[in-house]
């Protein structure tokens, strides 16, 4: 899913889409990406021979994609889609033996939203330096680690350091917390106990998602 994958046109994203209590705004922004790429796909490729070209070259989906593809494909009941366009790339690899590319390609919809997530984050952060979402922003939930580095990454501006310092101060917090933490382990503490510090830090560097697209293709370079 590379050529015809990236090529295809960006959809705006909505800000208020991607300013919700509880959750990440870069994650947000890739779950609204990938569901909207998915979507056109699962019905499409079954009768686009480039676009089946595209996903045997890249082994299928991801798991996390191809979780949300099914997803979609049974809401929409087309689930037997997901059937013919996998016993197709399955078929091919067997057919492929022990030729099979290392290090395995880089699944396609990861490609895609790491492509646009950067355009998302800027018309949030140009909506936000309009002035407009800032009630959205401020109740909204924190940045993930890996899309408060996202944020830092765009070009400097009011909205950009507003959507930023909504991140920074969620990392502030959980540092102080493990230092906190850490400090009373010293041998004259009465309390030693973790008040909840190191979850924290999990959700943080975990994000919305279980593991957004843009820790995926990290990984895989």
């Amino acid at each position: 899913m590379f050529g015809r994958t990236r090529a295809r046109p960006r959809t705006p994203i909505a800000a208020r889409r991607l300013l919700k209590p509880g959750a990440c705004a870069g994650c947000l922004a890739e779950a609204a990406a990938a569901d909207a790429l998915l979507a056109s796909l699962v019905g499409e490729a079954v009768t686009d021979p480039d676009a089946r070209d595209e996903l045997r070259a890249t082994h299928g989906w991801c798991a996390a994609h191809l979780e949300r593809a099914v997803r979609i494909a049974t809401a929409d009941g087309g689930r037997s889609s997901i059937a013919i366009l996998y016993a197709d790339v399955l078929r091919t690899l067997d057919d492929r033996g022990p030729t099979w590319p290392s290090p395995h390609p880089v699944c396609g919809v990861c490609t895609y939203v790491v492509d646009v997530l950067p355009h998302a984050l800027t018309d949030l952060s140009l909506a936000l330096g309009r002035g407009e979402n800032l009630d959205e922003l401020a109740s909204s939930g924190a940045l993930c680690l890996t899309h408060t580095g996202s944020v830092a990454g765009l070009p400097k501006s009011g909205g950009r350091d507003l959507l930023l310092a909504h991140g920074l101060a969620e990392l502030r917090v959980i540092a102080a917390s493990l230092q906190d933490f850490a400090d009373r382990q010293d041998h004259r503490s009465t309390d030693r106990t973790d008040h909840g510090s190191v979850d924290r830090l999990l959700a943080f560097v975990r994000g919305s998602e279980p593991t957004t697209a843009t820790n995926r293709a990290r990984r895989s370079r």
